[in-house]
């Protein structure tokens, strides 16, 4: 939902702010309030990631430190927290945004790819056992390719990539369809560098 006078967006700046999300509980968390736009308490979300509610309280204390959730109103003993906008963006600027860029923005796509690392081994697990209490593992994949493209052809390519993810994105988690499961979407573009030979 869209709270009343929810800001667009909230944009971090600060490395010490990007660096705080590169927690897999965090951006769990990130992932959950931003997208459903739903206000939840700590004991909800400490179900999410397995962590026990105190634990997690500590995590939403600094998500809020950092300007990221906010407490929502509450009507009860547990304080709910919500998004502080509809989205999220990262934007380092400034004269030390090329000393610190590296090590901020790395340490969550680290955390990241971990997180996505993890659930492949999972899938791949459940596979060797026959189980199949996950449908959706019929879906999971690892793929590699490479392309032979301009800038311009790749940029094109990642837009509609884009397209295809927010057509699935939009209204899913408030009304999904009868059997839906959330699945995990990674992209990853890489120039191939080769070396060059030695004359």
């Amino acid at each position: 939902m869209a709270w009343a006078r929810e800001p667009r967006e909230v944009s971090l700046s600060d490395p010490r702010a990007i660096r705080a999300l590169a927690h897999p509980a965090r951006m769990l968390v990130i992932e959950t309030l931003f997208a459903t736009g739903e206000a939840m308490t700590a004991t909800e979300l400490a179900a999410l990631t397995g962590l026990s509610p105190s634990a997690m309280s500590y995590h939403l204390r600094a998500l809020e430190r950092f300007g990221v959730i906010v407490a929502a109103p509450s009507s009860g003993r547990e304080r709910p927290w919500r998004r502080a906008a509809q989205d999220l963006s990262i934007a380092l600027k400034g004269e030390t945004a090329a000393a610190t860029d590296a090590a901020a923005t790395g340490a969550i796509m680290e955390t990241a790819m971990s997180s996505d690392r993890r659930g492949l081994m999972a899938v791949q697990q459940r596979q060797l056992t026959q189980d199949r209490s996950v449908p959706l593992d019929a879906a999971a994949r690892f793929r590699r390719a490479t392309l032979m493209v301009t800038v311009s052809e790749a940029k094109s390519l990642l837009k509609q990539i884009d397209q295809l993810l927010l057509a699935f994105q939009r209204d899913r988690r408030r009304s999904p369809p009868a059997g839906a499961g959330e699945l995990h979407v990674s992209i990853i573009s890489l120039p191939e560098i080769r070396p060059t030979p030695r004359s």
